[in-house]
């Protein structure tokens, strides 16, 4: 640690006297060349252009007063997994993200479109990218999961899962797995970026972040993704907060919602195969019909250690009761069988039906 400090230091030094080296060309360029009449905007701007002198600001910017590097934390030197999402709304990732985020050594942020924001360009230091998701698992806590859910999955009002006496929203002493719950705009990434380049993309924050990146795609019923996003979102009788006595015809949402989805299922599909082993499927309706084994399934995946305590609180907190949102909602036989033609694409896709 001596050694390194005394090695920032000396570096710190070396940028003063280079920096004064560079000011005082500088002066001289300036005051020779506007003895003559030389002096444009464009010569003025290549002297503060210098790319070592943009480095050695640059490093400045990352320094403290005292000219040293501040050290990572220590809770940030055991990641080793980058976890993302990528699928469809209203298929469980709030639950899934909820159960990870209480594990001891595992941060979920709730939805920071952490890696649309990186394939656009985000620049991030490793523990600034860290903190970033740690306070997305934090502001969780006010949304979703720090509301205790009551009755079933047969309401659509706002509802979470909220573990009590585990670490949602925190952590115990270091962090091995951090995450992002965002999933239908990953899906939009795979679908507008070509295999190439979004390759690359992965490669390249595993090699930046020193993490392996990994994804966990939730699956549900399409029929009741769909239903529920009609749900949400129409004005018509027997909608989201609404008893269910009526079913909600809406067929234009309902096209509309149709539509939505196959441009996630294509984005799903795109990425299951560039990422291969990357990725996990999960189908959210197993998950609440066997929550240890298929909790299991992801620990394993995301190479995390689960104790059974931990894995039976999880399922302590999943109901059972699966969520039909599609008997809430008219739909026809054309738009039945446009559903159908769909799933043929897809062979994740090919085992549902809207009778299951």
């Amino acid at each position: 640690e001596t050694n390194e400090g005394m090695r920032v230091s000396s570096l710190s030094r070396r940028h003063f006297f280079f920096i004064l080296a560079i000011g005082g060309v500088a002066i001289f360029a300036f005051t020779n060349m506007r003895s003559k009449n030389l002096v444009t905007i464009s010569t003025v701007q290549e002297l503060i252009s210098s790319p070592e002198l943009n480095q050695v600001m640059t490093q400045i910017a990352r320094t403290d007063g005292n000219g040293t590097t501040p050290a990572e934390k220590d809770e940030y030197k055991t990641i080793d997994t980058l976890l993302f999402f990528v699928g469809y709304p209203r298929s469980r990732h709030t639950l899934m993200a909820s159960l990870l985020d209480a594990h001891p050594h595992m941060i979920v942020a709730n939805e920071n479109n952490l890696f649309y924001r990186l394939k656009n360009g985000k620049k991030y230091e490793r523990s600034q990218m860290f903190d970033t998701l740690i306070e997305g698992s934090k502001g969780f806590l006010k949304g979703g999961k720090g509301i205790v859910m009551k009755g079933n999955l047969q309401n659509t009002s706002h509802f979470g899962f909220w573990m009590e006496g585990y670490w949602q929203g925190s952590y115990d002493k270091y962090i091995k797995v951090i995450g992002d719950k965002t999933a239908w705009i990953n899906s939009g990434v795979f679908r507008s970026t070509t295999p190439e380049d979004v390759t690359k993309l992965v490669d390249d924050i595993e090699k930046k972040y020193r993490v392996k990146v990994k994804f966990i795609h939730m699956m549900r019923n399409p029929f009741d993704i769909v239903s529920t996003i009609v749900l949400r979102n129409t004005k018509e009788k027997g909608g989201r907060f609404k008893d269910h006595s009526q079913k909600v015809d809406d067929p234009k949402l309902l096209e509309e919602s149709m539509e939505r989805f196959f441009n996630w299922a294509q984005g799903s599909a795109i990425a299951r195969e560039v990422l291969g082993d990357k990725l996990l499927d999960v189908d959210g309706l197993k998950l609440v019909n066997k929550p240890i084994e298929y909790m299991s399934k992801v620990c394993q995946f995301i190479e995390i250690a689960c104790s059974d305590e931990y894995l039976m609180a999880c399922a302590e907190v999943v109901d059972s009761t699966p969520s039909t949102t599609r008997d809430w909602v008219v739909w026809s036989k054309e738009h039945k069988n446009r559903m159908y033609s769909e799933f043929e694409k897809y062979p994740f896709l090919s085992h549902y039906s809207f009778d299951d």
